[in-house]
């Protein structure tokens, strides 16, 4: 995720994820946890910041913390 002023304060590691919970591939994922592949693309990538649904969607999918997918950045 990217701050206000453009720096990297987390790094998302939600493909890494996703991959390690057995999901083939994004589409896979994203039905399974309703939250939309184009919009789950835009976060991997960091072009998007996750609203608070789309972060507990996923969360709950994977049983993770939020902490555990976007790691701060030191």
């Amino acid at each position: 995720m990217k701050g206000i002023r453009g720096d990297e304060m987390y790094k998302c590691e939600l493909k890494i994820m996703i991959l390690q919970k057995g999901y083939k591939n994004v589409k896979a994922f994203s039905e399974s946890c309703g939250v939309n592949a184009n919009t789950l693309s835009s976060i991997m990538n960091g072009h998007r910041l996750p609203s608070f649904d789309s972060v507990y969607k996923i969360c709950r999918t994977l049983d993770m913390r939020p902490d555990e997918i976007w790691k701060e950045q030191e």
